[in-house]
This record gives C-alpha cells, structure tokens and sequence, in this order.
C-alpha cells in the first residue's frame, strides 16, 4: 500500500509540475505582453501542489503519518 502511494504520488507530481511549469511560463510571457498575472499566479500555485505531492510520495515510504499531513 504505501509503495502503491509513494509511486501514484511522485507520477503526479511530475504531470502537475510540468503542467504548471508550462502554465506559469505561459503567464510570463502573457504578463509581459501586457495580459494580467492570473495565469501565472496560478502556475506558481500549482508548482506548490506538485511539491506537496513529491514530500508526500517521499514521506510515505518511511513515515506514512507524515505523509499523510503533507497529503
């Protein structure tokens, strides 16, 4: 169970962080044409979800309760 965890976890983390990198770099280029920073505002907040997946998969493996704060 916690591998099954660890593994489905660190998965997402790499497809919500190359979507928000994507997302976030998008906003860049959009801020700079003169469109507002909503877009990458919500990248950077994606980039922090993607992180909370990677310290969960991590924590899950050795210390699950810790995990499952991150989670």
């Amino acid at each position: 169970m916690r591998t099954g965890v660890g593994i489905l976890s660190i998965g997402l983390f790499l497809v919500v962080g190359l979507q928000s990198c994507a997302v976030f770099g998008l906003g860049a280029l959009g801020e700079s044409l003169g469109a507002d920073g909503v877009t990458a505002e919500s990248g950077a907040v994606g980039l922090l979800v993607a992180l909370g997946f990677l310290i969960g998969g991590a924590f899950s493996f050795g210390a699950p309760l810790l995990a499952m704060v991150a989670f």
